[in-house]
């Protein structure tokens, strides 16, 4: 049978077919709801892009089968027409195809954009799914759910979905070399105390949340996936969830590379976890033993392994090379032998304990390794820290400061030991000072209380009198302190990035801000955090000298001797775009395009898991109107954009731009080429004006004659 030839719509067809027939549906939008509950009936459309059932969102469910076995569906698209009139209070969530039941198979078949989840099997279920792309919708982009219901899903896209695959409620789901991109929550999803999920050879990207997450009890095999650039864990194991996990790889991840936090039965054999933002591998709270073996853990921000909570896990055979720890855990835990695991390269120590009771050390709030030292005042393993970390300069592959880092954390206190309790603050470094006279450490901490201090004072509005005088009065002490930091002669660069945090606030001429800048840099040629502090004396609050900034830059570079090359102009334009809005950018600073074109790549090579520094190479990009440079740079960028560097909605208008679209003109035009645009502007109105008022004369001239009437037309 054939649709619309032999019969008008699909479900007249249906109504119509017997067991074993095959329904040709020919391209076309079908705006129908379609119910198919006879078996072993075919579905097969031309393509699945010309082929759509896609009726309104109200009316429901554009193809629900009900406990028929023997289906097949092929080149064909279920969705809704009208999504981008969804109103998300609404009760009703309609999926694109519900199967309820019954066996199907699913082959070249798209699901999406809907107002619900694209595929959603229910009710003992079994469904085979292969070669489809589940994308753009509102739940997600496969569904699973009730006992006995099980699908199987192949080579399926699920892009821009809030979960891209999720099972629950004693289901089964099973994902071979599946791609979820772009998820909002989770890119695949397992929970529920007998439901089981296998995903091997998967690759999970640019979710929002975590990439791969089991939870409540459920069972999960994962054997072989990618989980990549996601904004929380690349994979996570919560609530009693079974886990075994083998030869995965957990790249560049916000969170984790793999967590496991109250889970219960837990295996994690020959993952590869680098360059994630906090430990690659990290276990809490298991409620039973743990087997962590063979697993490699590089480049994380933190530690390689990360014990805590009285986890008994046994660990063998794991390399942990170039993290800050190889191996963190806390007193309580029972691990047995840990020197079976290689560890080189680590900033810190190789093996580090915490005392019993350290909540989360990914936490610098609570429970990083410094925040406990300063809490007990350990001021030797602090100092000796500080010494180490001044002397070998490291940064993460995000260009951060290790140094600036352990100041950071440091400066916040612990539980009662703060700047804000500032007589116990200064008492404290009144030890550390006496313990070491010649240490710039204490200096530095008591230089941040003054500083905060000095804001607190200022409040939050426009300030009185005597609040501008007490802000005054506190930089006024912190530039003493740092001047007594300085003339230590210790080598610490954050002294110097502190003077001209004070150089900004007190104004000083460029001489003076010159010779701060290079003074630190001599100690330090890459602590980049001292150039943030640098260009922002020249913001466009505090400086009338529309060139500074990009002078400063230049003089940087030369300063450097061309060790870094353009690098660091192109960074201090990135810390611009951090501080000023677009306008401000365009109209005070000259940062030329010639040079930031040579900067930024060098720049990403020395940080190449930098968001920031990217955003800010296609923002640049975008403002000098470099349309294709900015189009390449906004499909690296993805979904990862970063708040400091863009305002409000300007990263998806000028992406819409960067990829032909249209944008107000004058915003694409740099400030020095925009008088030009205005004198053009002036000329094309005189030129409308002048031929408006000849058609004038023209249409009175003419009012009385009549043209002779058209001769008609022959047929």
């Amino acid at each position: 049978m054939r649709v619309p030839a032999d019969h008008a719509t699909i479900q007249a067809a249906i109504d119509n077919a017997q067991p074993g027939d095959v329904i040709e549906i020919a391209p076309g939008n079908y705006a129908e709801t379609v119910l198919l509950t006879t078996p072993d009936i075919t579905l097969r459309g031309e393509a699945a892009k010309t082929c759509v059932v896609s009726p309104a969102c109200r009316d429901g469910i554009p193809l629900t089968i009900e406990q028929a076995t023997g289906v097949s569906l092929s080149n064909l698209t279920f969705s809704h027409r009208d999504t981008a009139d969804l109103d998300y209070a609404r009760e009703e969530w309609p999926d694109g195809l519900l199967v309820t039941g019954g066996q199907v198979t699913i082959k070249s078949c798209g699901f999406g954009p809907t107002a619900g989840c694209g595929l959603a099997s229910e009710s003992g279920a079994i469904v085979s799914m292969r070669d489809c792309d589940a994308s753009d919708n509102p739940q997600a982009g496969v569904y699973v759910v009730d006992p006995g219901t099980k699908v199987t899903v192949e080579a399926t896209t699920a892009r821009g979905n809030d979960y891209g695959f999720r099972v629950f409620g004693d289901a089964t789901l099973k994902l071979q070399g599946v791609r979820a991109e772009n998820s909002y929550s989770y890119g695949a999803v397992g929970e529920g105390s007998d439901s089981r999920i296998e995903i091997r050879n998967s690759h999970f990207v640019n979710t929002t949340g975590q990439g791969i997450v089991i939870a409540n009890g459920c069972q999960a095999l994962l054997e072989g996936n990618e989980s990549r650039g996601n904004g929380g864990h690349g994979i996570q194991g919560i609530s009693g969830a079974n886990v075994e996990a083998k030869g995965n790889q957990c790249l560049i991840n916000r969170g984790r590379g793999i967590s496991m936090e109250g889970a219960n039965h837990v295996g994690l054999y020959n993952n590869r976890c680098v360059g994630n933002g906090t430990s690659g591998i990290g276990c809490a709270m298991l409620e039973a033993r743990a087997v962590v073996v063979g697993n490699h853990c590089e480049r994380n921000s933190r530690a390689g392994l990360h014990f805590y909570e009285a986890v008994e896990a046994e660990v063998r055979d794991n390399i942990c090379i170039e993290n800050e720890v190889g191996v963190l855990a806390t007193e309580g835990c029972a691990l047995g032998d840990l020197t079976g695991n290689p560890c080189s390269g680590n900033r810190e120590d190789a093996v580090s304990w915490l005392p019993q009771g350290t909540i989360d050390q990914d936490d610098p709030a609570y429970g990083n390794l410094y925040g406990w030292l300063l809490y007990r005042e350990d001021l030797d393993k602090l100092e000796a820290r500080a010494e180490y970390l001044r002397a070998s300069g490291a940064r993460d592959d995000q260009g951060r400061s290790h140094l600036f880092r352990f100041y950071d954390v440091l400066r916040e206190g612990f539980q009662d030991k703060t700047p804000c309790d500032e007589g116990a603050w200064r008492a404290l470094m009144d030890r550390w000072r006496r313990a070491y006279p010649e240490s710039t450490t204490p200096l530095v901490l008591l230089a941040h209380g003054a500083e905060l201090r000095a804001w607190n004072a200022l409040g939050n509005g426009a300030p009185e009198a005597e609040e501008r005088k007490a802000f005054l009065d506190g930089i006024a002490e912190m530039r003493g302190i740092l001047e007594e930091a300085a003339e230590l002669n210790a080598g610490d660069p954050e002294v110097f990035r502190l003077l001209l945090n004070v150089a900004g606030e007190e104004r000083w001429p460029e001489d003076r801000i010159r010779a701060a800048c290079a003074e630190g840099l001599r100690i330090t040629p890459t602590y980049d955090e001292l150039l943030d502090s640098a260009v922002a004396c020249y913001r466009s609050d505090v400086s009338e000298d529309t060139k500074a900034s990009a002078r400063l830059a230049e003089w940087v570079c030369k300063e450097l001797r061309n060790s870094r090359g353009l690098a660091p102009y192109a960074m201090m334009a990135s810390y611009t775009l951090c501080q000023e809005y677009s306008d401000d950018y365009l109209q005070h600073h000259s940062f030329e395009w010639p040079l930031l074109a040579e900067g930024f790549p060098r720049l990403l090579e020395e940080a190449p898991a930098s968001t920031l520094y990217l955003n800010a190479y296609c923002k640049t990009a975008c403002l000098h109107d470099q349309r294709d440079i900015a189009r390449d740079l906004f499909q690296r960028i993805g979904t990862n954009e970063h708040e400091q560097i863009w305002d409000n909605d300007e990263f998806a208008e000028w992406k819409t731009w960067a990829n032909g679209g249209t944008l107000g003109v004058l915003d694409t035009v740099p400030e020095e080429g925009r008088p030009y645009l205005y004198i053009m502007f002036g000329l094309g109105a005189a030129f409308v004006a002048i031929n408006g008022a000849l058609l004038a004369v023209f249409l009175v001239y003419t009012a009385g004659r009549r043209r002779p009437p058209r001769p008609p037309v022959s047929l």
